[in-house]
């Protein structure tokens, strides 16, 4: 079974949405827990992109622990790339 796990990040007012859409998958490419996905990137509005993930997985229980490992994946991802990380302020954070 297929699963999609839909992500809201938003972006830093100076960033431009191709330059950030670039940026993320730039991010993610470098994540092995991303390996073999290609999300689907798209603006959902101004200053935020949606992000959706979707994979394999046999059970819900499964697709949740993937789910997870996703989000926590991209803060990580969100922590490495920016010094400080302020809730809506930053270049990308989960929402």
């Amino acid at each position: 079974m297929d699963f999609k796990l839909k992500i809201f990040v938003y972006l830093d007012d100076s960033l431009p949405t191709p330059e950030a859409i670039l940026l993320v998958r730039q991010v993610l490419s470098q994540n092995p827990v991303f390996a073999g996905i290609t999300p689907d990137i798209s603006p959902a509005s101004l200053h935020r992109l949606c992000i959706t993930f979707t994979f394999p997985a046999e059970t819900t229980g499964q697709a949740d622990k993937k789910a997870d490992e996703f989000v926590q994946s991209l803060l990580e991802c969100t922590s490495a790339i920016t010094d400080e990380i302020r809730e809506g302020s930053n270049v990308l954070s989960y929402a």
